[in-house]
């Protein structure tokens, strides 16, 4: 193909690219929370949830920490918040004290009803209507005038109470008891009132139990009347008899006192809670990339600060997916400008030349832009891009750029020192390290695909894929015209030499004589830190504040694990359900397993149906927990436990297995995070055992068809796994191997997806070297190629580990855990392994001679 209509090409992929890449932004997600499949029963429990229990539809995706805040302030702010626009609703520990004394409220207004309604039955009535028989001397009369403005019943709760048949029962009694006594009036009124008083249901003779007829018209004595009769407070029942509450009366907040459980539910230690509910989920966001959770949180702030003079945080999902996508932009420009700037001082020393790297890493820098291209096309496809991928994808393109670029150059460098012209020179360059570097990238390529299969990790391999293929092509189409152009200029000010590195030859000769000692070290070694990596369990919690920037909504964060634990806002949830609507005796049954999870290691709080010690008396407590916490079906109950454990640690892990031991008996599923994560685990490990055991062996086909070596190509994929596992062990020892800030779980699989195709570049590198080397024997030929590729692979692996080590400096946790460790072993592959293990291995490998072998 010419060179001007290659230009043009690229000229139109290029404007393309730069069109689609400016839209990236808007496809990229920020939901951290994973999906499974409704088989497991962590997401059966979840659906349960979410169909029987209105308040978890909602969407809650932003919450308010107050300190020292009084429950009056908390009502303050609530109203305040309740009025910005999208907010659907707002809970806070002010909800728990006007629901509670609404509900009781309702109960003492109906109690006093009764009282009263009784009390004029049994004491009122009586006085009248003798009054009015003395008087008239007529029965008919007499009741119907006494029953004027008398209740003639009352409701309580669902039963009515009447008091008609005891009017009537009593005037028919007393008149005819006057008659027969002869008008003895004490024992006529004593007659009738026991013949007539059981026409009235035990329930409507409260009155005779609390009020006596000498004083049952006191105010005073019906207020201490029905505090004994409901077992409420004098002051309660003051505040809240026949009374509307208001939430902005402070006497509401002195007065009224909700059950712990229920306040514990917003409050701990001087911290408070508020529960913001919005009309959108925190990840969703609009065409233009905005989320419109984020932006109702900036104004829940605002309100909260206008509101609100003591400490505060806006905390929760929205707040915190707002503060990533409004920083990503700059963390991928600062990126960007490391990589760019730490790969332009190690190419331009290697090449001791100013003009070299700068052409190399301005060209390489286009397949970033491309890969932002395919960034906006996957998001089009497949609805967002994981914000994650960003960052590796930058590092990744430009390391393996300019890996690339570097190795062309370097031979073409070495070409042109030979005293070729630039074309020919070039023409080498292409057809021999230019096929290397075809191979390579066809290894990394298939290996890298491996992503597209993976759960959570997917969108990393659709964005990736396609962008190693676009670096190659710029590498070996692209950059060599503008080399040949240059010709020797491009390594100004430098002069143009290459010879062996003297240093390598004495170190591959010492290793080829050591071989066996060496080799059976490294097999120890490769051991033994397989099975270290294998036992550390790994932190499935990529959403907890050890794995998020340290953001303001993540302080906030902070100070709700301190003050209520670290499973507050993602608890247990257990839910339970029967064929039929629950009774008194299986409440007992739930207040027992609620007493017996209370008694468990490591649990905090319980929250159910009932109070562990629930007997079978349902008072007001009872009723509100039981509102709380039973579905609409009225056959589910939702048990909620807080734990003093990390979601994804050890100790959790057990207690959720106790806890299912507890509640099968009865049917209960137990969900939230910790029982997401271990269905999580066993949903990943097949994949991940997959991808083990399948990559080497695709990666050993592809090396072996084209290096026609069946020995070498297995010895090349031993040597990359003696590189993971061993960086691997570093860096779970580095970021420590407990789970509460231990190596994110996709971090070892990507590391070692990644080193499976970004390590047998050197391999190739160097083998396509040693092809070319026609010595007296392979020992010879090992040490020649080895040596004289020492300066190009060692550079290239200095690049590699130089683009990763960038991301160790990145506020994100799981990134910087994934440049740490690519940048580990991308160190301890170039000066280890190739150096140190490489000759070794390969002498053992190499049994004929190098030159009646067929070249790559």
């Amino acid at each position: 193909m010419k060179t001007n209509l290659r230009i043009a090409i690229w000229l139109v992929v290029l404007a393309v690219s730069l069109l689609l890449a400016s839209q990236a932004s808007s496809y990229l997600t920020y939901n951290q929370n994973y999906t499974l499949p409704s088989y497991y029963p962590a997401c059966e429990a979840e659906n349960i949830i979410s169909k029987e229990f209105h308040s978890t539809s909602v969407n809650n995706s932003i919450d308010i920490v107050l300190v020292n805040a009084s429950p009056l302030q908390n009502y303050i702010v609530s109203q305040s918040v309740l009025k910005v626009h999208g907010v659907e609703n707002v809970t806070s520990e002010a909800t728990i004290y006007i629901d509670y004394a609404s509900a009781i409220g309702k109960v003492l207004n109906e109690s006093g009803r009764l009282l009263n309604a009784s009390a004029y039955a049994v004491y009122f009535f009586p006085y009248k209507f003798i009054d009015l028989f003395l008087k008239t001397n007529n029965e008919s009369i007499s009741l119907s005038m006494a029953t004027k403005g008398i209740p003639s019943e009352v409701k309580f709760g669902n039963n009515i109470i009447y008091f008609n048949k005891f009017y009537d029962y009593f005037a028919s009694n007393f008149s005819k008891a006057f008659l027969a006594t002869h008008e003895n009036l004490p024992l006529s009124y004593s007659i009738a009132f026991n013949n007539s008083i059981k026409a009235i249901s035990p329930l409507g003779l409260v009155a005779l139990k609390y009020m006596n007829r000498s004083n049952y018209n006191q105010s005073s004595l019906l207020t201490h009347a029905v505090s004994n009769m409901t077992g409420i407070s004098i002051s309660e029942v003051n505040l809240l008899m026949f009374k509307q509450v208001n939430g902005s009366c402070p006497l509401l907040y002195q007065d009224v006192h909700p059950p712990s459980s229920l306040i514990s539910q917003y409050v701990a230690h001087n911290v408070s809670v508020v529960f913001v509910y919005t009309n959108y989920c925190a990840s969703y966001s609009f065409p233009n990339g905005t989320y419109p959770a984020g932006i109702i949180s900036n104004s829940v702030g605002s309100s909260v600060r206008h509101t609100f003079n003591g400490t505060f945080y806006i905390t929760g999902s929205a707040p915190l997916i707002q503060e990533l996508s409004s920083s990503e932009g700059t963390r991928q420009s600062i990126t960007f400008i490391m990589v760019f700037l730490a790969l332009l001082v190690i190419i331009g020393i290697y090449f001791r030349s100013i003009i070299a790297p700068l052409i190399t890493l301005s060209l390489i820098s286009l397949s970033v832009l491309m890969g932002f291209a395919v960034i906006s096309i996957i998001g089009i496809l497949e609805g967002g891009v994981n914000f994650e991928v960003v960052e590796p994808l930058i590092v990744i393109v430009m390391g393996i750029g300019a890996d690339y670029s570097v190795f062309l150059l370097s031979r073409f460098r070495e070409e042109l020192a030979k005293g070729a012209r630039p074309m020919e020179a070039m023409l080498t360059s292409v057809r021999t390290s230019g096929r290397a570097i075809i191979i390579s990238g066809t290894a990394v390529t298939a290996v890298f695909s491996s992503l597209i299969f993976i759960p959570y990790i997917t969108s990393w391999g659709l964005v990736i894929v396609p962008t190693i293929p676009i670096t190659i092509l710029i590498a070996t189409t692209l950059l060599p015209i503008i080399y040949m152009k240059l010709g020797k200029k491009v390594f100004w000010p430098s002069k143009l030499s290459h010879s062996s590195n003297k240093f390598v030859e004495k170190v591959s000769r010492s290793s080829i004589s050591h071989s066996s000692i060496i080799l059976v070290s490294v097999l120890i070694i490769t051991v033994i830190a397989s099975l270290f990596v294998v036992s550390v369990p790994l932190n499935f919690n990529e959403a907890s504040t050890s794995s998020l920037p340290n953001y303001p909504a993540v302080e906030g964060l902070k100070v709700i694990e301190n003050a209520f634990g670290s499973s507050f806002l993602n608890p247990v949830e257990i839910v339970i359900h029967v064929n039929n609507n629950f009774n008194t005796s299986f409440l007992e049954h739930i207040a027992s397993i609620e007493d017996n999870i209370s008694k468990m290691n490591g649990v905090k709080e319980v929250f159910g149906p009932v109070p562990p010690n629930f007997n079978g008396t349902y008072n007001q407590a009872v009723r509100e927990l039981m509102k709380e916490n039973i579905g609409i079906d009225n056959r589910t109950a939702l048990i909620t436990v807080i734990t003093n454990y990390h979601a994804d640690s050890k100790q959790a892990f057990s207690l959720i297995s106790k806890l299912q031991d507890e509640v099968s008996p009865v049917g209960g599923l137990v969900g939230g995070q910790t029982a997401i994560f271990m269905d999580l685990q066993s949903y990943l490990l097949p994949y991940y055992n997959t991808v083990i055991i399948a990559l080497p062996i695709v990666l050993f086909l592809v090396l072996a068809l084209f290096m026609r070596s069946i020995k070498i190509a297995a010895g090349v994929v031993f040597t990359i796994i003696l590189t993971i596992v061993s960086a691997l062990s570093i860096v779970y020892i580095a970021y420590g191997n407990d789970s509460s800030s231990g190596v994110t779980f996709f971090i070892p699989i990507l590391v070692y997806i990644l080193m499976m195709g970004l390590a047998s570049d050197y391999s190739v590198f160097i083998l396509s070297r040693i092809r070319e080397e026609k010595r007296v024997s392979n020992a010879e030929s090992i040490v020649a190629g080895i040596s004289l590729s020492a300066g190009a692979v060692t550079a290239l692996g200095v690049i590699l580990s130089a683009s990763f080590g960038v991301l160790i400096t990145d506020p994100i946790p799981v990134i910087s855990e994934l440049g740490a460790a690519i940048a580990l072993a991308a160190l301890f592959d170039t000066f280890l392994v190739r150096l140190g293990v490489y000759p070794a291995l390969l002498y053992k490998l190499m049994k004929k001679k190098i030159n009646e072998t067929r070249s790559v």
